[in-house]
């Protein structure tokens, strides 16, 4: 887990998002635990990523393939 605040780890991303192009969070921890545990973490990132997605599974890689394709 990130050790930051949400709030912290908000700011870090939306630095990054605003000298990238397109920036995707790829979460290995995604569909391993209840719905909701991850997902307050995130609340405050989820403005500055264009997409979301597990790595848990090859069916989870299969949808980055899909996110990375898309532009």
């Amino acid at each position: 887990f990130d050790t930051a605040s949400p709030v912290e780890l908000a700011a870090q991303v939306e630095m990054i998002q605003r000298k990238s192009k397109r920036l995707i969070w790829v979460n290995p921890l995604l569909g391993r635990y209840e719905e909701g545990f991850i997902d307050d973490k995130m609340a405050p990132v989820l403005p500055y990523i264009d997409g979301y997605t597990s790595a848990h599974t090859l069916e989870s890689l299969k949808q980055l393939e899909k996110e990375l394709i898309m532009n």
